[in-house]
């Protein structure tokens, strides 16, 4: 790196450090501005030894900041910051063009605490991996990136795929984590009940109610670390048309390919306005899919404030949007009324309800309601 690009490095550091104050204290400076740019403490002190001599700072003497620093220099109305400097720099040293230069500079913020040699190291792991991707099309990302971009599993998945694209790495060649559905029950299900989340569950498997009906849900971890998303999981994958796996949690139930074909399906989710969206995306991929009876009991206690909750932040649910729900099924249209201004989790239902009613739909007992 030239003395030029080190300095403007330093000045790029100052003036974030600066910020709407007229000096600096000198004490810890270089250090500060070391960690900021990214450069050793050594090249720090050389750059503002040069700056002082060149009249652009005051307050420092042989490199090393004096009491107050103080810039002589108006500052500029935009000023680069040290990451997007550091990281301009790296695509120069680099054997790109300027025009894949120009496709990579927007990823300077997410590469902000790499160092320039781990830059270079990034850039020509992503080169490799534009020249080689054809023959690791279909590979798992996380195994790619391991491979090719600095050891990492994460970094493919994290860099922006807008960028990438125009580089000419298409990360849609490579698959995701496998899609896992976990199951539970007996080896002929009278009925199976898609469950939303694995807190539920978890509980329904303790129970004896999978001594007839098969129980399914995603595997959260892995696909989402959300846990409002375990339910849409469980949409996406099947929309996605992979070979999804099943892990047996309980009982000795059928393939999950066979459970999806059953054709007794239930679906129990949150008594809320997303479970309720959830419930008619998979309608879509499972026609023969139904409501769980399981929501008797939570139509129940959404009716009252200790046992059901609001739209609000602290129940995680604020973001739930109240546009309505088109459905011609007459169970759902009694459920979104009944849950338009409360809400109720699946987890509320008792261990007793999940053995006599999942075997149920909730359409049976509607003329009950």
């Amino acid at each position: 790196m030239d003395r030029q690009h080190i300095e403007e490095l330093v000045k790029s550091a100052f003036w974030k450090l600066l910020g709407n104050k007229t000096f600096i204290q000198g004490a810890g400076l270089i250090e500060r501005l070391a960690k900021l740019s990214n450069l050793d403490e050594l090249a720090i002190q050389g750059a503002l030894s040069g700056l002082e001599m060149e009249g652009w700072l005051s307050g420092v003497c042989n490199g090393i900041p004096i009491g107050k620093v103080c810039p002589l220099v108006e500052r500029p109305k935009d000023t680069p910051t040290p990451s997007f400097l550091a990281w301009k720099n790296s695509l120069s040293e680099s054997s790109l063009s300027e025009d894949d230069q120009a496709v990579l500079l927007p990823l300077h913020d997410i590469v902000s605490d790499l160092s320039c040699s781990d830059h270079i190291t990034l850039i020509e792991g992503l080169s490799r991996l534009r020249n080689d991707q054809l023959k690791l099309y279909g590979r798992p990302s996380f195994l790619v990136s391991a491979e090719y971009l600095l050891g990492s599993s994460k970094v493919l998945d994290l860099l922006p795929a807008n960028a990438l694209r125009q580089f000419g790495i298409d990360k849609g060649k490579f698959s995701g984590a496998p899609p896992v559905l976990l199951i539970a029950g007996p080896p002929e299900p009278v009925n199976v009940v898609l469950v939303e989340n694995p807190h539920a569950f978890w509980k329904a498997i303790t129970t004896s109610a999978i001594e007839k009906t098969a129980f399914i849900v995603t595997f959260g971890y892995g696909l989402s670390r959300h846990g409002d998303e375990y339910g849409n999981q469980l949409a996406a994958i099947l929309e996605s048309g992979y070979l999804v796996t099943g892990a047996v949690c309980a009982g000795v139930p059928p393939q999950v390919s066979e459970l999806l074909s059953h054709h007794n399906m239930s679906f129990w989710g949150d008594l809320d306005l997303e479970g309720l969206r959830i419930y008619l995306r998979l309608k879509k991929i499972l026609p023969q899919l139904t409501l769980s009876a399981l929501y008797e009991q939570m139509l129940m206690s959404v009716k009252t404030h200790e046992t059901s909750h609001p739209y609000a932040k602290v129940t995680a649910k604020n973001n739930q949007s109240e546009r309505d729900l088109p459905s011609q099924d007459p169970a759902l249209t009694i459920l979104a009324n009944a849950c338009k201004n409360r809400a109720v989790d699946q987890e509320q239902v008792t261990s007793d309800n999940i053995v006599g009613m999942s075997i149920r739909r909730f359409q049976e007992g509607i003329q009950n309601i």
